[in-house]
């Protein structure tokens, strides 16, 4: 199984471990004299079994990402480097203003221009693109073993 398959099902995994894990929670306690479905201890210990499945198959996930680890934390972190930066207010100019009634208009002027920002924005994602594209490559080719 190569790495973006391993990520499909510990996708699935982690889906049924959340229905199991709400169906316990839901379904545990019953009025006295009612029928149970399924077996608690049962759905309990098929629980822990998938829980145990999870952790070999991401441990195997993360075994074989070992080589391209730069590349999920860079692209990571420039994903949040985005985030931060398109926050950053590039208003120039008069802007007119509210407060408790009073009406003013404030100059502003910008360190970071608006057209700096977008050709910033723009390079981080082509990298961020450029790198999904390598790992994209890489989980389609590299097995987990």
């Amino acid at each position: 199984m190569n790495i973006k398959q391993a990520l499909k099902q510990k996708n699935k995994l982690v889906k049924k471990i959340s229905e199991r894990a709400e169906f316990l929670q839901k379904e545990n306690c019953v009025v006295v004299g009612a029928v149970r479905n399924y077996d608690p201890h049962t759905q309990l210990g098929e629980l822990v079994e998938e829980v145990n499945a999870l952790v070999e198959l991401k441990t195997k996930i993360h075994l074989a990402n070992v080589e391209v680890y730069f590349k999920i934390f860079r692209m990571s972190e420039l994903k949040n480097l985005c985030k931060i930066i398109k926050l950053v207010d590039t208003k120039e100019g008069m802007v007119h203003h509210s407060r408790y009634g009073d009406s003013t208009m404030i100059n502003y002027e910008s360190a970071i221009k608006h057209q700096d920002k977008v050709s910033l924005l723009e390079q981080i994602e082509q990298e961020i693109e450029q790198l999904q594209d390598e790992l994209d490559a890489h989980n389609a080719s590299r097995l987990v073993v």
